[in-house]
């Protein structure tokens, strides 16, 4: 921090004196702003960046603003202009906010943190088929979110077996930091929903909305209830 000698303080002899600073004020006033203008402040000086890259401060800022996301994507697959860049990790607030872009052109992204929840793997219990059903042979989209009421973080995952007779699954995981975390299957969408791409679906206020193939309408479920809601009504014709 910058010392006290080279600040700008109100001189004794106006009258007013400069109160003393709370040792533990600098930390408090830290833990009050989002995880990406705390990367920044991280160069400000050595006594901040080693504050914020304590263990103890980083478990106290996660419990006021929660976890970080970390989604990694194949930047070729979207953008052939990017085929050199590897896989892009985006590390994200639960506010949708990008804190940092990840070039990771090896294809070995390690996080440095050790407290790290992974998606479960596999289907969920009730969509076990032996010898019938493969993960690989679906596609998936994923969406997270923060349910306002109970501070729980969900991700809904919709599975689309690509087939001319499409079947589509769906499941959510309550990501809660532990290795115990298991989808749970989930009544099928109401009606056959565009899959094809990630860009097809948003969440907000804990409800996520995800394009249909009926013409003019939109799905929502809800991460509270767990269920899906009535469609909406959106414009009458998509321009793809």
């Amino acid at each position: 921090m910058v010392p006290a000698s080279k600040l700008s303080l109100p001189d004794a002899r106006d009258g007013v004196l400069p109160l003393p600073l709370p040792a533990d004020a600098p930390c408090e006033i830290l833990l009050r702003l989002s995880a990406k203008e705390l990367c920044r402040l991280r160069t400000v000086c050595r006594p901040w960046r080693a504050l914020l890259s304590d263990p103890h401060f980083i478990e106290a800022h996660t419990a006021r603003h929660g976890p970080l996301i970390v989604l990694g994507y194949d930047s070729a697959r979207y953008n052939p202009a990017y085929r050199n860049e590897g896989i892009i990790c985006d590390v994200m607030d639960l506010s949708g906010h990008i804190v940092k872009h990840v070039h990771d052109r090896a294809g070995d992204v390690r996080p440095t943190r050790p407290r790290v929840c992974a998606l479960p793997e596999g289907f969920a219990e009730e969509h076990v088929v032996p010898e019938e059903r493969l993960l690989c042979y679906y596609q998936a989209v994923t969406a997270f979110g923060k349910v306002a009421s109970t501070g729980e973080i969900k991700v809904l995952r919709l599975l689309d077996n690509t087939d001319a007779h499409p079947v589509q699954l769906c499941e959510i995981v309550t990501a809660d930091g532990s290795d115990h975390a298991r989808w749970r299957a989930k009544k099928a969408p109401p009606e056959i929903l565009r899959l094809e791409d990630p860009w097809t679906s948003v969440v907000m206020d804990g409800i996520v909305y995800v394009l249909s193939y009926v013409p003019g309408h939109i799905a929502s479920f809800d991460l509270l209830t767990e269920d899906w809601r009535q469609p909406l009504q959106g414009p009458p014709k998509l321009p793809f």
